[in-house]
């Protein structure tokens, strides 16, 4: 019920009051709602049923269905009402229905569609009474539904795989994409690729048999597309994190696949001798990873109390006597280096390390695909 309306909505078990008007009971179950049209609540009278708040952002192929009872001589008219700002503001109604619709329930199903993406949704019935009592209006069995695009159980790869796969069996979640206007509402496959570092990324399909369209989305959902393409799509500037790559049907669409990511790295270092010693800062060096406690300053700890030269090391733990961390799993992470020009690299550090033995441990690895996948050279413990 809302309070812009002249009279109220009611729920009732059974038949309406007044004679030639109204239902005899309701369309499943034992209540529904309606509206009574007895004196005074003619002529034109206005009731308002108001739906809570829905968030169709990650929603495909939404609708709403229901049963509505139109019965009397008198009758006025239904309307079925939606608004995108939680209830701010309202467009023009999506149904409608106007007079004697006969003495029996009726159903009917409305197409949401232009409201995915929406993410404070309301809906309202919109009633109003005709000239006379004879314009008792029902409604009940309302079912809002539809498909959510779904990222469970995605097909982990990394820079460089080739990867072969189908998408039929495949559930579709996804009829549309926000960087597309694309029917792609086959069956779908959700890949993800992990970047450590800013990378361009491809996806590219190959060895296919029906119409396959690929996407890159930087979030879980079909409104989160940062790049698409019929067989190859590619995203520029990707920032370190996981992308969901989806292979998806073109009109229904699906079979099999062959996916191939490629990625390159945005900025790389390719002048040697490469020294740093953090005294300028980090030098696009990053720590990432789970519950990191790493710092970059001058160490103040009991045991590690100075840099190996000049004043800024990297930390773990703080730079300070701060609490041991636990759980963490984490790392200082460098730029891209290119050594297509060198033979026989050769990396050279200082390190101290304080280590509880077999609990605690610290590994030198190297990934060659942006730090999708990695390769552990050395380890202390």
């Amino acid at each position: 019920q809302v309070g812009d309306d002249d009279i109220n909505w009611s729920w009732l078990s059974g038949a309406t009051p007044s004679s030639n008007t109204g239902p005899a009971g309701a369309f499943s179950g034992t209540y529904y709602a309606y509206i009574e049209a007895s004196s005074p609540n003619y002529p034109g009278k206005e009731a308002s049923l108001m739906s809570p708040c829905f968030d169709f952002s990650g929603m495909s192929n939404p609708q709403l269905s229901f049963a509505y009872h139109m019965y009397g001589i008198d009758m006025g008219t239904l309307r079925l009402e939606a608004s995108s700002d939680g209830g701010q503001t309202w467009g023009t109604p999506l149904w409608s229905r106007t007079g004697n619709q006969g003495n029996a329930w009726q159903q009917d199903t409305v197409d949401l569609s232009a409201f995915v993406g929406q993410t404070s949704v309301r809906f309202r019935f919109r009633g109003t009474t005709g000239i006379d009592y004879t314009s008792d209006i029902a409604l009940d069995a309302l079912h809002l539904e539809g498909t959510n695009f779904s990222c469970q159980n995605p097909v982990p790869l990394a820079c460089g795989d080739v990867y072969s796969g189908t998408t039929s069996g495949a559930s579709s979640g996804a009829s549309a994409y926000s960087c597309s206007n694309w029917n792609e509402n086959g069956p779908e496959v959700v890949h993800t690729v992990t970047l450590a570092f800013p990378a361009e990324i491809t996806a590219t399909l190959s060895n296919l048999s029906v119409d396959l369209d690929v996407f890159i989305l930087d979030a879980c959902s079909a409104q989160s597309c940062v790049a698409y393409g019929d067989t190859s799509a590619t995203l520029t500037n990707a920032q370190p994190g996981t992308y969901y790559i989806v292979v998806d049907g073109y009109n229904g669409a699906s079979g099999d696949y062959t996916l191939t990511i490629s990625c390159q790295c945005l900025m790389s270092i390719a002048a040697f001798p490469y020294l740093e010693g953090f005294e300028s800062g980090a030098g696009g060096w990053a720590a990432q990873g789970s519950g990191s406690s790493w710092a970059l300053g001058t160490p103040a700890k009991t045991l590690i109390q100075g840099a190996a030269s000049g004043t800024n090391a990297w930390v773990s733990g703080g730079l300070g006597d701060d609490p041991y961390h636990s759980p963490e799993q984490s790392g200082v992470y460098s730029p891209c280096f290119d050594f297509s020009t060198l033979s026989q690299p050769r990396l050279e550090m200082d390190i101290w390390w304080d280590l509880e033995d077999g609990v605690d441990g610290v590994v030198l690895q190297a990934s060659t695909d942006c730090g999708s996948s990695w390769t552990t050279i050395g380890s202390y413990q």
